[in-house]
């Protein structure tokens, strides 16, 4: 991406020069970054991280009356950038159970501490379908935070902050998610992730009835309005 901006101006400022030895200096350097943007797409293409031809292209008479041939881009192992929308999500979810882990230990009310051990279950869930999307394209991942956990006595927060920290997560791991939705082209991948977006949201759900019922948040009002009226 600096790249591409990178050139793009230069190539306005190219354009606009008369002196040829001020133009010849900018077009060495348009040449350098050719070459350069050049090898990295062959160095993607090597480790098999860029996506090459999504779409098969044929003749007219060759298309079965269909105008693409897209079968190919859901067999295909996921590019470097739907890979890299997803490891926003996965981080997100490392940070989240450690999290949940932690406050889960020293939360004092009964309905507190449930609501962040469903945490814990929610972001293992979501990790683990994340690495397997990595794993079946042959991307390692990384471990997760929760080894870093240590037990404590006593609770260095309120159960009313370490729940309100817990849902302020969640719309990042829903905006995560979305990222990732709209940069796979993938039937299957995009399906899993939707389905990760409606487990956030009900988790979601479940934090602001407990925040409410708490009284550590203020229920939104409802107009009770009739059609009648």
């Amino acid at each position: 991406m600096f790249n591409y901006k990178l050139r793009k101006e230069n190539n306005f400022q190219y354009t606009d020069l008369t002196v040829p030895k001020v133009k010849n200096f900018f077009k060495e350097i348009l040449n350098k970054l050719m070459q350069m943007d050049i090898s990295i797409l062959n160095l993607l293409e090597q480790k098999g991280l860029l996506q090459n031809r999504p779409f098969s292209y044929k003749n007219a008479e060759d298309r079965e009356s269909k105008l693409f041939k897209v079968a190919s881009t859901q067999q295909r192992p996921l590019n470097a950038v739907e890979l890299a929308s997803m490891f926003g999500s996965f981080q997100c979810n490392n940070v989240g159970l450690a999290l949940c882990t932690a406050f889960s230990d020293v939360a004092k009310g009964e309905d507190t501490k449930s609501f962040l051990e469903d945490g814990t279950k929610l972001s293992y869930h979501q990790v683990d379908v994340l690495s397997e999307i990595y794993r079946e394209n042959g991307v390692p991942t990384t471990t997760g935070l929760e080894a870093h956990v240590y037990k404590v006595n006593k609770s260095p927060f309120s159960d009313k902050l370490m729940a309100n920290l817990i849902m302020f997560l969640n719309p990042i791991g829903i905006g995560n998610l979305q990222t990732a939705v709209v940069s796979s082209y993938k039937k299957s991948h995009v399906k899993r992730l939707k389905e990760l977006i409606d487990q956030v949201e009900s988790y979601s759900e479940q934090g602001f009835k407990l925040l409410v019922r708490k009284n550590w948040l203020n229920e939104p009002p409802v107009a009770n309005r009739s059609i009648d009226n």
